[in-house]
This record gives structure tokens, C-alpha cells and sequence, in this order.
């Protein structure tokens, strides 16, 4: 327990609040958990007279959202500890912040009923965090500066990682639809009658929209910063805890490679090979000498 206080007390003011919002969160799905679990045994299979009476599957679905982030709460501690990645502060409470959004505000307190255009709101912004992340897997991956990668690329696999993830949510809610019945993609009403034609995909249609246009909008953006020779802010993007953060501009990380680049490059490897075989020579005849020397003292 003293150990605990003590990592605390060394705790920097953007750590504590992180840490608070941390024990705020998963106290809050906890209870929501036991929560539903509970009114799931009690609430009726169907509405059909009182549509704001929660049913089995509305219960269900909020089990399964939050079992879902409970899991992807993790995710930041699994990159820090097993890859030794820095999740930046500033990306990271905005995830915290819409987990709680999402599951807790969303499902459990039902704003996505109460609040209009909620679900819009939440698109919008995951679409921009996860174009963000899209940057920091370039960043991530393009540690070779050997790879020569355009701003209109990576602001391109920006875009096209957070409209997939955006479309594979959409594929996941209908997955949640077809084996527990919920009602994720609001292809029924509140009580339980289903709609038919452009009715029925209205919400999911609406959704990869918001999501195009938010992960458009980010890396248009980005595209923009790079081609003006501007910084991505270090903010925001995921970098191994080892290294200070780099800008990815197009003088850094992003380098055109000329001829004479590529000649540097390949002077340098020369350099650091032939260091390498210096002092690897130079081991080898140390421990030739020591065993020389231990041969002279056992004569």
C-alpha cells in the first residue's frame, strides 16, 4: 500500500487527473454493469405500451458496450507496458472522455434517445481521434528514412484507417442485431415494430457518412500541415517512450530521398558496419590475449 502512495505522490498534475478520470470511468461502468445485469432479469422482452420502459435487449446491448470499452480501456496500458509506446495526454482523455460519452451517457443514461443528434456528436469525434491515430501508425511504421512516402499518401491511409474502422463498427452493430436482437443500427422502432425500406437504414447510412466527413475533414487537414511544411502537433501523436517526439513534416521524418540522400545514407550503414566489425575484432583478440595469459599462469 506504501508503495502505491508513494507512486502517486510522484505523480506529475496531468497524471492525477488522467488517474482520477481513470477510477471515475471504471467505477462508473462497474456499477452500470451490476446495474443491468440486474434490470435485465426484470425488464420485459417488448414496449409495446411505454416506450420508454427498457427492454431485455436494451439492457443487453449495454452489457455488451460496456464489457466492450471495459476491454478497450486497456488498450493504452497493453501499448505502454508489452510495446513501450507514449500515449500522449492530450489523445488519451479525449478516448477516456468518449468511452464515457458513449457507454455510460449513451446506452446506460440513454442520451442517445434523450439528447438529439448524440450519436452524430460521437461519430464525428471518434472519426477525428482515429484519423489521428491513422497519423501515428505512419509515424509508427516510417521509421526508415528510406521510405519515401508523399503528405497526399499518408494523409490518404489516414483517412481510409479511420472510414474502415468507422465501417467495421457498422459491421459489428450488425453483427450485435443478428445474434442477440438488440437494436444497435435503429432498424426498429421503441416498440420493437421493425421499419422497412429507407426507414430501416436511414441511422447506419447517417453514421458512415459522419464518419466520412470527420475523417475527411482531419486528414485534409494534416494533408494541408505537411504540404505548408507545418508540424503535426507531438500531441497528439503515439511514439515509442524511448525517444523524444519527432515532428512529421516533410523535412523530417518525411524526407525526399535524392541521389545524393540516398549516397549519405548508404555511407553511413558502411560506417556503422565496418564499426561493428572493429569491435567485434577488437573483443575477439581480448579474449585471445586473456587466454593466452591464463594458459602462461596454470604453466
Amino acid at each position: 500500500m506504501r508503495k502505491y502512495i508513494e507512486y502517486y505522490k510522484s505523480m506529475n498534475k496531468k497524471e492525477k487527473i488522467k488517474f482520477f478520470l481513470y477510477i471515475f470511468i471504471v467505477l462508473s461502468l462497474f456499477v452500470s454493469l451490476i446495474y443491468e445485469v440486474i434490470e435485465y432479469f426484470h425488464a420485459p422482452g417488448t414496449n409495446e405500451t411505454d416506450s420508454s420502459i427498457r427492454t431485455k435487449a436494451d439492457c443487453l446491448l449495454s452489457i455488451i458496450m460496456i464489457v466492450g470499452v471495459s476491454i478497450a480501456m486497456c488498450i493504452p496500458l497493453v501499448l505502454r507496458h508489452n510495446f513501450h509506446l507514449y500515449i500522449p495526454y492530450t489523445l488519451e482523455i479525449m478516448f477516456l472522455i468518449f468511452f464515457y460519452c458513449s457507454v455510460y451517457l449513451g446506452e446506460v443514461r440513454s442520451f442517445y434517445y434523450l439528447v438529439p443528434h448524440w450519436d452524430d456528436y460521437l461519430h464525428s469525434a471518434s472519426a477525428i481521434m482515429l484519423a489521428i491515430v491513422g497519423f501515428s501508425v505512419i509515424y509508427l511504421l516510417n521509421k526508415s528514412e528510406i521510405v519515401d512516402l508523399s503528405p497526399f499518401f499518408i494523409a490518404l491511409f489516414a483517412f481510409l484507417f479511420a472510414f474502415s474502422i468507422g465501417a467495421a463498427w457498422e459491421i459489428y452493430e450488425f453483427i450485435c442485431d443478428s445474434l442477440f436482437h438488440v437494436n444497435a443500427q435503429k432498424y426498429m422502432t421503441d416498440a420493437g415494430d421493425l421499419l422497412v425500406g429507407h426507414a430501416a437504414l436511414v441511422d447506419t447510412m447517417k453514421d458512415l457518412i459522419v464518419d466520412f466527413v470527420g475523417s475527411f475533414v482531419t486528414s485534409l487537414v494534416g494533408y494541408i500541415a505537411m504540404k505548408k511544411n507545418a508540424v503535426l502537433s507531438t500531441k497528439f501523436l503515439i511514439h515509442p517512450q524511448n525517444e523524444a517526439p519527432q515532428k512529421l513534416t516533410l523535412t523530417t521524418q518525411i524526407r525526399k530521398l535524392t541521389p545524393e540522400a540516398i549516397a549519405e545514407i548508404e555511407k553511413e550503414n558502411k560506417e556503422k558496419q565496418r564499426m561493428i566489425k572493429k569491435a567485434s575484432k577488437t573483443k575477439k583478440t581480448k579474449k585471445e590475449t586473456k587466454s593466452d595469459e591464463d594458459k602462461e599462469n596454470n604453466i
